[in-house]
């Protein structure tokens, strides 16, 4: 997926959606793809751990310690003001996906509340992060369930799912437009049903 000229100007939900299916250098030269996210406004944000990104820009990293595990989060607008943030929750690594936000910061190497660093966008580049400390990475069990990849066949099945899901939503693109970025962004055929809500 190409990034708009302006990723970090995207508001919290729709800078969500558009993180997930992009890829991600680490400081130690690892790679990732970015799964799923969610997202909390800055209203939720007032209180409690996630307080200090009211402060910081859209696009620095923060990483609070919530119940023993570090969460990655990514700071983002929500309006006109920073504050609100996406929460990683699920990474496609080389040996296979990570689920879970605690089990993604173990993965990445966070180690230190309120652990601060920045995303930085690369024209033709996955996108980098940058951290100030030092990452220590733990090797975790990887999700064994076999994937299937996002085709077209694999979209030709869910014909009528999609074309609802697309009225629904009130897209500002077009139908073929939106089957290419489902296929770029939703990755698996067990993403799209989640998606969807098919059991």
């Amino acid at each position: 997926m190409s990034l708009p000229q302006s990723f970090f100007q995207l508001n919290v939900d729709k800078l969500a959606r558009a993180l997930q299916g992009e890829d991600l250098e680490l400081p130690d030269g690892r790679a990732l793809k970015i799964l799923r996210t969610d997202f909390y406004t800055r209203t939720q944000n007032e209180k409690g751990s996630y307080k200090p990104m009211l402060d910081m820009e859209a696009g620095r990293v923060y990483v609070p310690r919530v119940m023993n595990a570090f969460l990655f989060l990514i700071v983002a607008l929500d309006g006109i003001h920073s504050g609100a943030c996406v929460r990683v929750t699920s990474i496609q690594t080389q040996t296979g996906i990570i689920k879970g936000p605690g089990r993604v910061g173990k993965w990445i190497g966070f180690n230190a509340h309120q652990q601060t660093g920045h995303l930085m966008e690369r024209e033709g580049k996955p996108l980098l992060l940058s951290m100030e400390g030092v990452l220590t990475p733990e090797i975790l069990p990887v999700q064994e369930t076999v994937l299937i990849p996002m085709t077209d066949s694999v979209l030709s099945k869910y014909t009528d799912h999609l074309a609802i899901h697309f009225m629904s939503e009130r897209l500002d693109e077009a139908y073929e437009e939106f089957l290419e970025r489902i296929k770029r962004e939703w990755i698996t055929e067990d993403e799209l049903k989640k998606r969807l809500g098919i059991s």
